[in-house]
């Protein structure tokens, strides 16, 4: 396939992933682990932000990380392309006036210009238009403007590497084609720099400040679960392989996993200033 046609085919297939949240959006409002204060303190002292300050936040999802940034008292003006997420959302932050949620697509809707003193984009930005989203997110932001892109990683060490290779002879025999993709997530303190090239390829910032932050999460083998119904790349699997897989996950977890999964995660967050 020729390269333009394969990015063409990435980028559609990329779509109609996102849509799929649609479906699993009250299970993503349930499961999906919300962010650590210590990131929103630096993203405070970084953008140097006043009680006046105007953030844009795109993909939302149902508010997970909007949350703590309405506590803090700043305007937010919040996109989500889910309606039910969106719908969720608004109903989490009926206590914060000062914060909205459209419907919405980020890479079509016109926003205005030099309007915002931070974008924010909690494990959303890689779904956006590579071609167009460090621009559009300049152009939204006032001279001096920050962006603050973070997401949750998965890391593997001791405490957690027997169960999760464990768990793999369920993806063989129900979903092969996401056991033939898995490698073992890195340690924690070798997590891989995937945002500052982007960032400085873009033209539009100055180099990324990175900050991680990691912690250990425990699941039970239902709210694990939960948890991988609310994964893009299940939620595309066809439905009979879905609830085979998830089924069999269960099992393992409860025979071979003591009845429970330790989740080793690391949150990465990417600071990059307004050229």
């Amino acid at each position: 396939m020729p390269s333009r046609c394969r990015t063409a085919f990435e980028r559609m297939t990329q779509l109609s992933r996102r849509a799929l949240y649609d479906q699993a959006a009250d299970r993503y409002d349930r499961a999906r682990p919300a962010y650590p204060e210590a990131l929103f303190d630096d993203i405070q002292s970084f953008a140097q932000l006043d009680a006046n300050a105007r953030i844009l936040e795109v993909g939302c999802g149902s508010g997970q990380a909007t949350l703590s940034l309405a506590q803090r008292g700043y305007q937010i003006d919040c996109i989500e392309l889910s309606k039910r997420l969106a719908e969720l959302a608004r109903g989490n932050l009926a206590g914060f006036p000062h914060a909205r949620v459209t419907s919405g697509d980020y890479d079509k809707l016109p926003l205005p210009a030099a309007a915002y003193d931070l974008l924010v984009a909690a494990t959303a930005f890689h779904w956006l238009d590579p071609v167009t989203r460090f621009h559009k997110a300049h152009s939204a932001l006032k001279p001096g403007g920050c962006i603050a892109l973070f997401w949750h990683r998965p890391a593997t060490s001791q405490l957690s590497r027997d169960c999760m290779a464990t768990l793999q002879s369920a993806y063989r025999q129900h979903a092969p084609a996401l056991a033939a993709r898995w490698q073992p997530p890195p340690p924690p303190d070798q997590m891989p720099d995937e945002f500052s090239a982007p960032i400085a390829a873009s033209g539009c910032f100055q180099p990324a400040h990175v900050k991680r932050y990691p912690y250990n999460l425990c699941y039970s083998a239902d709210a694990y679960i939960d948890l991988l119904g609310t994964f893009s790349d299940h939620l595309a699997l066809p439905t009979d392989a879905r609830k085979n897989l998830l089924a069999a996950i269960k099992t393992l977890i409860i025979e071979a996993c003591g009845g429970r999964v330790i989740r080793e995660q690391v949150t990465t967050l990417y600071l990059a200033r307004r050229l």
